[in-house]
């Protein structure tokens, strides 16, 4: 009987080594690993702010739309 939960425990074993080295094959190695944003600053009140978040403006990015209405300080 132990040798036969043995030979399940190799099998189980060897099988998760073959899923997760295939697994990272498929995406470059990465698992789930997202790429940092770059960080801007708000041109009025100088918070950093992910770049995707921020509002374009005459005077550079803005946190939120008030502070693009009234400019940078």
């Amino acid at each position: 009987m132990l040798k036969v939960a043995l030979l399940i425990l190799v099998l189980v074993l060897i099988y998760r080594y073959v899923v997760g080295s295939r697994r990272a094959r498929s995406n470059g190695g990465r698992d789930g690993v997202v790429s940092p944003e770059k960080m801007v600053t708000c041109a009025h009140c100088h918070l950093h702010i992910p770049e995707g978040e921020a509002l374009g403006g005459e005077g550079g990015h803005y946190c939120c739309d008030e502070h693009r209405q009234l400019g940078s300080s």
